[in-house]
């Protein structure tokens, strides 16, 4: 309790003390005057109302508000860029160094000296594969067909081979195609056989079927269905997918179509 309120409370105190103290005189006067001038003699007192008790707030606590702080831009920081330089490729060379020892027993005071003799040895190629596969035989004819198309027959030695395949990619266009795996007989051909002549009598001989001039066979067959002016670069592959043959490039004209016969042999 403060001091205030402690000075307040007592000025109540001594004010409630006085007023009993007038209220015990009067009833004193009362009680001691006759009983016939009682009546008289009574005298309304005016009593003051109660002073109420003042009820004391306490002020709110004072809160500092914080001032606007003014914000700094970030210092720029210096970033050190470095630039992607591609490392050169340091191709060893070889130098031969031939040194000639000097017949001192020959050689005058006055001789020069001896010179020395460097040779430098030249980079060696990279050598080309070698594939087992080369093209022994070729032919072409002349066709009015849309698609691009060659017969082969694959073989080693003199027997035919199964299971490689021919891969062509058409330029410009970028499509590459593929064939059916080959057959270890003559599975394929460019046209039909002559047909045989039949016998007239028992003593007639057969004529065995042959092939005209312009039909070919072989035991694999390529075809791609572009035929635009560009070249095709073909290669044979063996039944793993591995390469065994030179990359071939044949050119092609669309106006004067044709199409190609090869033998592949080790």
């Amino acid at each position: 309790m403060t001091s205030r309120q402690k000075l307040v409370l007592a000025m109540l105190s001594l004010l409630v003390l006085g007023e009993l103290c007038v209220v015990g005189f009067l009833a004193r006067s009362y009680f001691i005057a006759p009983p016939g001038n009682q009546v008289a003699q009574t005298t309304p007192i005016e009593v003051p109302p109660p002073v109420p008790t003042p009820t004391w707030t306490m002020p709110p606590t004072w809160t500092p508000i914080p001032l606007p702080q003014e914000t700094k831009p970030p210092t720029p920081t210096a970033t050190r860029v470095v630039k992607d330089t591609p490392t050169p490729t340091i191709t060893p060379t070889y130098t031969r160094v031939i040194l000639t020892t000097p017949d001192t027993s020959q050689v005058s005071p006055n001789a020069s000296p001896t010179r020395r003799a460097v040779r430098r040895r030249a980079p060696t190629a990279t050598p080309t594969p070698s594939y087992p596969f080369k093209i022994v035989a070729t032919q072409e004819y002349t066709t009015t067909n849309s698609l691009f198309v060659i017969y082969a027959q694959i073989k080693i030695g003199d027997s035919l081979v199964g299971g490689y395949r021919i891969v062509g990619t058409h330029q410009p266009s970028g499509l590459t195609f593929e064939s059916p795996p080959s057959c270890w007989d003559l599975c394929k051909a460019s046209g039909p056989r002559i047909s045989t002549t039949p016998c007239c009598n028992e003593f007639c001989t057969p004529i065995p079927s042959s092939l005209p001039p312009e039909v070919q066979e072989g035991n694999v067959a390529f075809e791609a269905p572009i035929y635009e002016t560009g070249s095709y670069q073909i290669r044979l592959l063996d039944p793993q997918g591995q390469p065994v043959s030179d990359l071939i490039e044949i050119p092609i004209d669309a106006n004067n179509k044709k199409w190609f016969f090869f033998v592949f042999n080790q």
